[in-house]
């Protein structure tokens, strides 16, 4: 990934979901008309939306927060990329598209079952749908647990977390506008989300790990490691079972 993306990985593995993305796109285009894709809970876009319209594909952003559509929408260089500010809900069921993403967003949802049957209706017939989630009891929500115990006990932490934050999307050269304090309202198992796929008229067709350990502690004492964060995403998730890493990444169909 050149201009947009993530030159180099984080502990998150964020580069590692980015190119996941990608790759499977790439391999679900082979012989086919031009995609028409929908990244859902796109942000502003330079995570994700942009580096697939870099690459030549189109692709709509939809997101709920204006603030970052607006973002999205006056830094956009792509004739290719459109972004809208929209619920899902009322998005026209007409309009159909041959990839889905939704990355990082369920878990933020207090009704994921009801967007992603939307999500469902708007994909064809033989397209695919990307979806990337944390481990409800992985790693990760287990560092964020943590954090909010000690946040609780000593309130004016806040402060030094939201600056903390801002200081790596800065580094990043990313300026997102999303709410810092989002919570994850939704704790998904391997379990809950294959009940919530199959409730969807869904099946997974592919799964992948994402990374080991991540999130705040974690990621203050190994960040300016490469050597050790790239043993963190792509080393030990070789051998290490799928339940045990802070995340996960699905390719699914309709049934």
């Amino acid at each position: 990934m050149s201009r947009f993306g993530f030159t180099n990985e984080n502990i998150y593995g964020q580069k590692k979901r980015s190119l996941f993305i990608l790759n499977e796109i790439n391999h679900h285009g082979k012989n086919r008309a031009p995609l028409k894709i929908l990244d859902f809970g796109c942000g502003t876009g330079e995570m994700i939306t942009f580096p697939i319209a870099e690459k030549g594909y189109t692709i709509t952003g939809m997101d709920l927060d204006q603030k970052s559509i607006q973002r999205a929408n006056k830094i956009n260089p792509f004739a290719n990329a459109s972004f809208i500010c929209k619920n899902i809900l009322n998005y026209p069921t007409e309009s159909r598209f041959d990839v889905i993403i939704c990355s990082e967003v369920l878990e933020h949802l207090e009704n994921p079952e009801i967007i992603l049957l939307a999500l469902t209706k708007l994909l064809n017939s033989d397209g695919i749908m990307i979806v990337t989630i944390p481990n409800g009891i992985g790693p990760f929500e287990f560092e964020q647990f943590l954090l909010k115990c000690l946040l609780t006990v000593f309130p004016s932490l806040k402060d030094t977390k939201k600056k903390m934050m801002l200081k790596e999307i800065e580094k990043r050269g990313i300026m997102m506008t999303e709410n810092l304090d989002s919570e994850h309202i939704q704790f998904f198992t391997l379990k809950k989300f294959q009940k919530l796929i199959g409730s969807c008229n869904l099946i997974i067709e592919k799964s992948e790990k994402s990374c080991f350990i991540a999130g705040p502690f974690s990621n203050q004492i190994i960040k300016h490691f490469p050597v050790i964060i790239d043993i963190n995403v792509n080393k030990i998730t070789r051998f290490i079972p799928f339940r045990l890493c802070s995340g996960w990444y699905f390719i699914a169909r309709k049934k």
